[in-house]
């Protein structure tokens, strides 16, 4: 029999945040799959330039101050309105910086991109940054006052917005520029009343020194994590402003429809790393470190029973779902989407959370510096003496040459446990082999030519219950209750 879930767990805080952001994921994909289709293909890779650029922007805009105020303000109750006031007005005051360079080399980035437009375009680039950062630095401060609840409820509404602007200014305005301006509307009519309702809920010291004395501290922490967020956020980025010179708008639109990463593993590894930090924070402070790596390992096993069949099923489907999101004009979408899908069994474990519970912010600088630098540097000879549908293979490369063996390593000198001996690697292999050995229904399915969609759709219908079913008669042996 099952039993009810307590609101207060965190399964139950997982479940609503993964909701949220299944809402927001499934709108934005929903979004591009409309506007594919509405718009030209030069102008939906203008639109897709735009978003590069952004999305490169925005984690270094951010400073790394959304994970932060999850370390200080569980930590910090009292202090949490003066934490979250730093937040806000060092995010606000890079943004203006950051805006006001690009500004001054705004034709040397449309030049760049070959697109003369977006010198006209960099106002509204900056604007959605400081709202869509604003909306994001204020979420995190809900989870870390405890707020899971609000902070989904929020952002789901959020994402209806913006569903609704986007799709009325496309619709009746056929212009790109438009279409631009109206994603940074949603968020900025979200994000300001929502900075001034967590303000006044915010406990406060009312220690005004403290205020000043803080904001080295913040920076301390997470400026280093800023680094970790832009390698581990804009790998995909990263190889979109490699290739761009190098490919026309219509082909960049087809590479950035391939460098995206499903809505389904997103919303479930960052709701799930969301929920446990906070408690492995508490934890470590407390010198509890058999309790940090049960729960790590715990996450662990439970994530891969979704990441491993969504790897396999997506892995055999890459074209016909590439072509049922976009249509047959970006079919080619499938090879840098099939590249980046190599690291979806890598989101099983999440090392960050190890990184921030230590307080080990210089740890993640070096790997992720070190990880910029790989992926560049092959990403470009890819590029220029192969084939720019190819860069992905660097940040690829990257991740599992250095990376991987980087967090290995730490982790040992952190945890004091070697992570062999503290994850159960015969028990993920299992949960792999029989997500594989499911794979035949699909290849069954495709076989029957349907057309892409409900190909799409009849082969998860199938494969997905089987694994279930499968998983569910052995799970004991798989650890599932």
């Amino acid at each position: 029999m099952i039993n009810a879930i307590n609101p207060k767990s965190r399964t139950f805080k997982t479940l609503v945040l993964t909701a949220s952001k299944a809402i927001t994921s499934f709108s934005t994909l929903a979004l591009l799959m409309f506007l594919s289709r509405v718009l030209s293909e030069a102008d939906y890779g203008v639109l897709r330039q735009v978003s590069s650029i952004g999305r490169v922007i925005l984690p270094l805009a951010m400073l790394g101050l959304p994970q932060a105020l999850i370390y200080f303000l569980p930590k910090n109750r009292q202090s949490a309105r003066r934490y979250y006031s730093i937040a806000v007005l060092l995010f606000t005051l890079v943004t203006l910086v950051l805006g006001g360079l690009a500004f001054c080399f705004k034709g040397n980035l449309a030049d760049y991109y070959g697109s003369p437009l977006l010198a006209d375009l960099i106002v509204y680039i900056f604007a959605w940054v400081w709202a869509i950062g604003a909306l994001t630095i204020s979420l995190h401060a809900l989870l870390g006052l405890e707020r899971a609840n609000s902070s989904a409820v929020i952002s789901s509404i959020h994402a209806v917005i913006r569903v609704g602007i986007v799709a009325i200014c496309a619709y009746y305005w056929d212009e790109v520029r438009v279409v631009i301006m109206s994603f940074g509307l949603a968020p900025l009519a979200v994000s300001v009343p929502l900075c001034v309702y967590i303000w006044k809920v915010s406990p406060s010291s009312n220690k005004s020194i403290g205020f000043v004395k803080s904001v080295p501290e913040v920076l301390k922490y997470s400026t280093p994590l800023c680094v970790s967020n832009f390698v581990a956020n804009c790998g995909r980025q990263m190889s979109l402003i490699i290739v761009a010179p190098m490919l026309s708008a219509e082909l960049f639109g087809v590479y950035a429809n391939g460098a995206m990463e499903l809505p389904l593993v997103g919303m479930l590894t960052g709701s799930a790393v969301a929920v446990i930090t906070p408690e492995i924070v508490r934890q470590y402070s407390a010198g509890n470190k058999v309790e940090c790596v049960r729960l790590w390992t715990k996450t662990a096993y439970k994530t891969a029973l979704v990441i491993f069949p969504v790897f396999i099923y997506f892995m055999v489907n890459a074209e016909i779902f590439m072509v049922s999101l976009y249509s047959d004009k970006y079919a080619g979408s499938a090879l840098p989407f099939r590249i980046f899908l190599l690291l979806l069994p890598m989101r099983v474990i999440y090392f960050g959370v190890v990184y921030i519970a230590a307080s080990k912010p210089k740890l993640l600088l070096l790997r992720s510096v070190v990880t910029t630098i790989i992926s560049v540097v092959v990403s470009l000879l890819v590029a220029k003496y192969w084939n720019p549908m190819y860069a992905a293979i660097g940040f690829v490369t990257a991740i599992y040459l250095w990376a991987l063996p980087f967090n290995i390593f730490w982790w040992r000198k952190i945890m004091g446990v070697r992570l062999v001996e503290a994850l159960d690697f015969n028990l993920l292999g299992k949960i792999f082999t029989l997500a594989l050995i499911c794979s035949i229904a699909i290849y069954a399915v495709n076989w029957c030519e349907f057309i892409p969609a409900v190909s799409l759709i009849v082969s998860g219908l199938i494969y997905f219950p089987l694994v279930f079913l499968i998983c569910r008669k052995n799970q004991n042996k798989l650890n599932l209750r």
